[in-house]
């Protein structure tokens, strides 16, 4: 019989694999990021942020000529002209979806829930006006519209109340979120783990939470093989 072994998938992403460590055995941050560095590697991620960056290009009339093309054009002192009819379609359909907005309702099961509902309608109605609902929507449509990707949140703020508020927000794709693949459904519950990254220099990080100095730097030591110190 032939011994089956083992391979550990950090190798593939390039990571340094701890030889004390073992896979089943390692963190959770540094899972989290053999993970989230896999998902950036598959070609799924890889493409869409090309796309994404093209089709703004092509929306915005910057993306129609590949900057080689065009510098070998201008070098040659030939004209490089733009007709951007994608834009003005666009901002047809964008008009549709402001022209057609509606007020959020929540709908009773039965009779006996209609009181409730009524409650929740108004709810919905604060909230929505509380956190300019109808603009953060329309900035997710026309986002979507564009690259055809987009997410929305809806989280608990505390920047201006102790006892929180809530937000809503458009979140870019995957400029801001990634998630892992495959996945089904569109509220993403089926998926592994979702990423909500952002690159930042760890003294800017230190400095902005300076109270959780030691804690920020045992994170980035669990996850690297730098002292965060020595950086």
């Amino acid at each position: 019989m032939r011994e089956v072994q083992s391979v550990d998938p950090r190798g593939a992403t390039g990571e340094a694999t701890p030889q004390h460590v073992p896979y089943r055995q390692e963190t959770v941050p540094q899972r989290m990021k053999r993970m989230f560095r896999e998902e950036w590697d598959k070609p799924f991620w890889r493409d869409l942020r090309g796309n994404v960056a093209l089709d703004f290009g092509y929306y915005t009339g910057s993306g129609q000529w590949e900057p080689s093309i065009k510098k070998e054009a201008q070098d040659a002192k030939k004209p490089t002209l733009t007709f951007n009819h994608i834009r003005p379609t666009c901002q047809v359909i964008f008009g549709l979806e402001r022209i057609n907005r509606y007020d959020p309702k929540a709908a009773p099961t039965e009779e006996s829930d209609v009181g409730v509902a009524d409650v929740f309608t108004r709810l919905l109605k604060k909230t929505h006006q509380d956190t300019n609902a109808e603009y953060v929507l329309t900035d997710g449509f026309e986002d979507g519209t564009i690259c055809g990707v987009v997410a929305y949140e809806m989280p608990i703020d505390y920047s201006r109340e102790i006892q929180g508020e809530i937000g809503f927000s458009t979140v870019r794709v995957p400029e801001d979120l990634m998630w892992a693949t495959p996945w089904r459904r569109y509220d993403l519950q089926d998926t592994r783990a979702m990423w909500r990254h952002r690159w930042v220099d760890v003294d800017e990080l230190v400095a902005l939470h300076s109270k959780h100095r030691e804690a920020i730097l045992e994170a980035l030591a669990a996850v690297s093989t730098i002292d965060p110190r020595d950086t």
